[in-house]
């Protein structure tokens, strides 16, 4: 095969948009959703003509059980009008199947996470450069171009786990090439940083945690001096924010926990089924805790909003389709050990996952459409299949 059909093979349209759509996810979700709706319309023209397969991995029934579950529990909300509205939000597992049947190439694989360098790159300079012009403040958060500094953060959090893996651990890029990759993200870093959110730290010490509890326990005695060591170089208002994760007085903390208590209150009133999806906002008020400060749109826990929102069966199957998911990439990584790239990028998609969880336990960020856009091809990648080429 010369070089020049090779490069046809691999930038196919379907391909190009895949790239196009990874780059608009951390500055418009509207132009997201046109590439997004052209892939879907795109993959399932070829599965109709029977020029590709749907594919088939052992923990996609789990999503399917969950949209199943969700649009069952609209059925029952106390809205069906704006929950079954809501529940367009499920396309979005169609990412899953859709990255598998787009990504058929290893060479693919290095494009698409140089787009998701590219992108949050671009997206991380432009934050510290506000971070410049307008100081790093908790009343003037960091957004860059998304509709919230939790979708900026989170976004930022997902990109920098998933690449700092993917190029600590590969065999096939060398030393100094690695310390190049090192410049993108150390600006990744610094505007995550500089966005004061705390649900990204933590979930990105966490992976950084899990990744050492898995190489070497011994790396925890370089990042302990380390942490210690950036926590008193850190501007001020950094420093404070740190501090304030562990202050119970904190009136962020304080709403976190009175969030705990509305959410069990409405369980407690609708356990089978939940208030229906996008409700919590609509019943907030009645369920409020007698000293919060305000009412809530969500309550910031991916399970807690599933027990509330949907009820008691869609949470069970919530957590059993992430952990059916993390099982899968914990066996496709002990499967690819000696094969590096495809055990670099199982471990990376497992600490990504796992970052995700973690920052979901002090917000909602399943509920956050970008999130979910960058979140689910990243963790689908380990299991994409080598589309064999004839001898040219």
């Amino acid at each position: 095969m010369n070089e020049l059909t090779r490069k046809k093979d691999i930038f196919d349209i379907d391909f190009i948009l895949f790239l196009c759509f990874f780059l608009s996810i951390n500055f418009s979700i509207a132009i997201s959703y046109i590439f997004f709706t052209l892939l879907l319309l795109k993959s399932t023209y070829k599965i109709i003509k029977k020029e590709t397969i749907f594919p088939t991995l052992p923990f996609l029934k789990y999503y399917l059980m969950f949209a199943c579950s969700t649009l069952i529990s609209s059925m029952f909300s106390i809205n069906p009008k704006i929950s079954f509205i809501d529940n367009k939000e499920l396309f979005v597992l169609l990412l899953l199947p859709l990255t598998l049947i787009i990504i058929n190439k290893k060479e693919k694989v290095k494009i698409t996470t140089l787009f998701v360098l590219i992108s949050a790159t671009i997206s991380s300079i432009i934050g510290i450069i506000a971070s410049i012009m307008q100081g790093i403040s908790t009343q003037n958060r960091l957004k860059g171009f998304t509709s919230h500094w939790m979708t900026y953060s989170g976004l930022l959090m997902l990109s920098f786990c998933f690449l700092l893996f993917f190029y600590m651990e590969r065999n096939d890029i060398k030393k100094k090439d690695k310390i190049i990759f090192m410049l993108p993200l150390s600006l990744i870093l610094i505007a995550l940083l500089a966005s004061l959110t705390r649900s990204a730290w933590i979930g990105l010490l966490s992976s950084v945690i899990i990744y050492i509890f898995i190489k070497n326990f011994k790396l925890i005695f370089i990042l302990i001096p380390l942490l210690i060591l950036t926590y008193f170089i850190l501007p001020q208002n950094i420093k404070n924010r740190v501090y304030s994760t562990i202050d119970i007085n904190n009136p962020s903390n304080k709403d976190r926990i009175h969030m705990c208590y509305t959410g069990f209150k409405i369980f407690k009133d609708y356990p089978w089924q939940g208030v229906g999806a996008d409700m919590i906002k609509k019943v907030y008020h009645k369920y409020r805790h007698p000293d919060s400060i305000q009412n809530n749109p969500h309550l910031h826990n991916n399970i807690l909003q599933m027990l509330a929102e949907r009820g008691i069966f869609t949470a069970i199957i919530f957590i059993l389709m992430i952990v059916m998911h993390l099982k899968n990439l914990i066996k496709n990584y002990k499967m690819n050990k000696t094969n590096n790239f495809k055990g670099a990028l199982s471990l990376s998609a497992l600490l990504t996952l796992a970052s995700f969880i973690i920052a979901g336990f002090f917000e909602f960020n399943f509920g956050d459409m970008e999130i979910k856009f960058l979140l689910f091809p990243l963790i689908v990648l380990p299991f994409y299949s080598e589309k064999k080429e004839k001898e040219c």
